[in-house]
């Protein structure tokens, strides 16, 4: 669940929002616009009345944009003034239309607004102090500031645990071809932004590629990949057959560019509920330590993690009575540790052998 202090600017990735077509390609759309109400939708926060616009003044690249102080002219902040208050959850209503004569969709996401002091974080939080005392646990038990820091120590290893991130970011990754029609990622594709095959720095046209994203049947986020549009025949003479075969992903190493936005999101691009309960559990597990069910407490559910196969997916467990296995020793709860296992990437199938990516 995002969340802000009072009084601290909205950042990327916290409250984006994502226009993606059919294909999977970020797409800027027609009209951007959205409403920040009391979490029940009833009583309107932002902006005073109707609607904020930020097709223009809101976008932060192709397709992608973020709440936006329209008014000031800054990045939005929740304040006492504007009639925010700490420890509270409120919604954000998107309404856009992708093309002018599109009927118009909207959806809705949910922040949580923190006390300004000493609970400022700079990055998405998949549980948050609201969660936390929405348990029926006080600050006497457990204060702001010792959940905060909970959050900083238990949110990357479950980000590393599960070989992925639960939040939107925009990435630029340098793969390495395989002489294929497809391109295994290694992270939920969100949208694509740019693919630029086999070192020619020429984008290829969107009519060209599909990408597997979240959006449609199947669910691409446990297979993201990238695809020649079946049909589509490159000409001998246009760019990206300057080396290799036509329309494939050359082999080389590093010569396949794809920049867009990734994460393993929900619907609405937002943390999973199941990470945001998984993360709850070990938080709450500062203030009462969780009893594990179904056995010994120094038992975890399952034995060691013996063989692991990267094509089928295929996994070995050794017998409980071998000990706990390395994730129950390190979360303690057995409750986490599976659903955190229904969110586990898999290891990368054909895909790059040395992928390199960083924020943009």
């Amino acid at each position: 669940m995002p969340a802000l202090a009072l009084d601290q600017p909205n950042f990327q990735g916290n409250l984006d929002f994502c226009t993606v077509n059919e294909r999977g390609r970020l797409v800027d759309a027609f009209k951007v616009e959205f409403v920040i109400t009391t979490e029940d939708g009833v009583t309107q926060k932002f902006p005073s009345s109707g609607r904020a616009n930020v097709t223009t003044v809101g976008k932060l690249s192709t397709g992608r944009y973020w709440v936006y102080n329209t008014v000031s002219s800054q990045a939005f902040a929740p304040t006492v003034v504007g009639g925010f208050a700490a420890d509270t959850r409120y919604r954000v209503t998107w309404y856009w239309r992708t093309l002018e004569a599109d009927v118009e969709q909207s959806l809705a996401q949910y922040f949580d607004v923190t006390a300004a002091s000493g609970t400022r974080l700079d990055f998405v939080q998949y549980a948050t102090i609201v969660d936390v005392r929405r348990e029926g646990i006080t600050s006497a038990t457990l204060s702001d500031s010792a959940i905060i820091q909970g959050i900083r120590r238990w949110q990357p290893m479950v980000d590393r645990f599960c070989r992925q991130f639960f939040y939107p970011r925009r990435i630029e990754m340098r793969l390495d071809g395989r002489e294929a029609r497809l391109l295994m990622m290694p992270l939920p594709i969100i949208g694509v932004e740019t693919v630029q095959i086999n070192d020619t720095g020429y984008d290829l046209s969107s009519d060209d590629w599909v990408a597997q994203t979240m959006f449609g049947y199947p669910d691409g986020r446990r297979n993201p990949h990238i695809a020649f549009a079946t049909g589509r025949q490159q000409s001998i003479y246009s760019a990206p057959a300057v080396t290799g075969r036509l329309s494939r992903f050359s082999y080389g190493n590093y010569n396949q560019l794809i920049k867009g936005m990734f994460g393993f999101v929900d619907d609405s691009f937002q943390t999973p509920s199941l990470v945001s309960r998984a993360m709850l559990r070990l938080l709450l597990y500062q203030a009462t330590p969780l009893a594990v069910g179904g056995g010994s407490s120094n038992i975890g559910p399952a034995g060691v993690l013996t063989v692991e196969k990267t094509d089928g997916h295929e996994r070995h467990y050794a017998w409980p009575d071998r000990g706990p296995s390395l994730d129950y020793k390190v979360f303690g709860d057995a409750e986490v540790i599976e659903l955190l296992n229904f969110h586990k990437a898999p290891l990368v199938i054909r895909a790059s052998s040395s992928p390199e990516y960083g924020a943009i």
